[in-house]
């Protein structure tokens, strides 16, 4: 992630980072399973892979495992305990230039709490009180030196940012890709084919509208790779990405695990702040 330079840039860059989330969102509570388009073979192969992709999609709705994705310049991790109706995600995004970026959020006992930090190169710091009111506050807000208190009524749900959802626990957004699979060929444990990402609901992805239509017919036919245990379970989910607008051909990974050993997310520690209305309105862009 490339974030522009100077403070009153840096503040858009939530807007940017909250991206991150939007991928991890979980999947659409509408859907079921792994039911793309049909392989042209229709083989017995296929229809197995097909299967098994839909169980593993289905292991993930339970909502207890650990999860790390690493992509373009981004790297998240995040935990789902549903069991204790409990979730969180780190989002990170290095940059020797213009400073490192992170993004952590935080769902315990229905209230959201997420942590923002912009590292702003020293020549482009400024002292908060020189800045007008508005602007001060968010610029706060991106010192990463407090957690702010979230209203989720305040997040539009189809905004760059929207809520964690425990009525969506996949919060990896894997099983969610699955449900677009195009083709599929089972070797050992491992299921090679496409999927199509234009038909994957875009708030279920780390992408946004304008990425899927630079990607133009080939989001349609996307490489992909899931390893899957004995027990169908998805421990490994890798895209061979096309470039986009804002980034060059990547390869996307998703790694799982702790099934059903997940820890509990508890509630920060230290200041705790009711975040400022302009941070929704860049959340909300």
């Amino acid at each position: 992630m490339n974030l522009a330079r100077g403070p009153l840039h840096a503040m858009a860059a939530i807007a940017v980072l909250s991206l991150g989330l939007t991928g991890c969102a979980g999947n659409d509570s509408t859907t079921t399973g792994a039911t793309g388009a049909p392989a042209a073979s229709g083989n017995a192969s296929a229809d197995g892979a097909r299967a098994d992709l839909a169980a593993a999609a289905a292991e993930l709705q339970k909502g207890n495992f650990v999860f790390t994705a690493t992509g373009h310049e981004e790297k998240t991790t995040g935990t789902m305990h549903l069991p204790s109706r409990s979730a969180s995600l780190v989002v990170t995004s290095p940059d020797k230039e213009d400073g490192d970026s992170k993004m952590e959020v935080r769902l315990v006992d229905g209230k959201q709490y997420r942590l923002l930090l912009i590292e702003t190169p020293e020549q482009d710091r400024v002292d908060p009180s020189e800045l007008p009111p508005d602007f001060r506050s968010v610029y706060e807000a991106l010192s990463g030196k407090f957690w702010m208190r979230m209203d989720t009524t305040k997040i539009k749900p189809n905004g760059r940012s929207r809520e964690m959802r425990l009525d969506q626990p996949d919060i990896s957004g894997a099983s969610a890709m699955l449900t677009t699979v195009v083709t599929a060929d089972r070797t050992g444990e491992v299921i090679k084919g496409t999927v199509d990402l234009s038909a994957v609901p875009i708030h279920n992805t780390p992408w946004v509208q304008s990425d899927i239509t630079a990607m133009g017919s080939a989001a349609q036919k996307v490489p992909f790779e899931a390893t899957l245990t004995g027990q169908r379970r998805l421990t490994r989910l890798a895209l061979d990405l096309p470039a986009t607008t804002d980034a060059p051909a990547h390869r996307r990974v998703i790694e799982i695990k702790d099934y059903d050993a997940a820890k509990p997310t508890t509630k920060p520690q230290g200041e705790i702040r009711d975040a400022p209305d302009e941070t929704y309105d860049l959340l909300n862009r």
